[in-house]
Parts: C-alpha cells; structure tokens; sequence
C-alpha cells in the first residue's frame, strides 16, 4: 500500500486517512517542513489514494498502487491530477505566472476520469 510505503509521518498519514475515511477532506492542504523528508511524496500518495480506481483488499483508505490511475498519478500522467513545478532550466527556478494561469483555466472544468482534480 502506497502510504505504508512511507516512513515517518504518522500523524500526518492518520489525519490523511480519517478525513478520506470520513470524506471530510479539506480543499487544500499544506505540507511543510525540512527539506528532503517526505513531503512530496505523503502528497503523491495522497493524490493516488484520491484517485485510486480499486478498493484495497482491506478497505483501508489507501490507493492500491496497480490501477491505472494510480500508476498515472505515479507517471504524473492522470488527466485530472496536475503538478506545478519550477523551471529548472533557469538560473533561479522559479514557478512562472503563466503555469499558474494555466492551472487555474485547468481547474474550472470538471474532471475526466474521476470525481476530483488534483493539483500539487
């Protein structure tokens, strides 16, 4: 299962799988702290629990990792869930304004797999 895949962040995946559980998810999260420890990845599979197309086996709310979506979320090749990333070609990477508009003209329209837009 993609979350047990994590180490540390025990609070965080808790908090995670209550509100998918008791589909209570807030509309945005933010996952902050040092550099190199997870964040991105917690984010990731969150995104592919969200979108997963197969219940696990124990019901737990966790993606199962072999679907197409979730190998699409891996991939970062889901029509409904979208990545902002700086331009690392740059000196200075930064996200550019038009990348922004871009997802924001994105997310107007519904999805087209799923029920939900992902955008990390």
């Amino acid at each position: 299962m993609p979350f047990a895949e994590i180490i540390g962040h025990n609070s965080a995946k808790m908090l995670l799988k209550s509100a998918i559980v008791q589909n209570r998810l807030a509309h945005a999260y933010l996952f902050h702290g040092d550099d190199r420890i997870g964040k991105r990845l917690l984010a990731l599979r969150l995104a592919q629990a969200l979108l997963c197309e197969s219940l696990p086996i124990d019901h737990e709310p966790d993606a199962c990792g072999t679907c197409r979506a979730c190998r699409q979320v891996e991939t970062r090749t889901h029509p409904d869930f979208l990545v902002i990333e700086p331009d690392r070609e740059q000196a200075n990477p930064q996200i550019k304004i038009e990348l922004i508009r871009d997802i924001e003209q994105q997310m107007i329209y519904r999805p087209l797999i799923g029920d939900r837009k992902i955008c990390l």
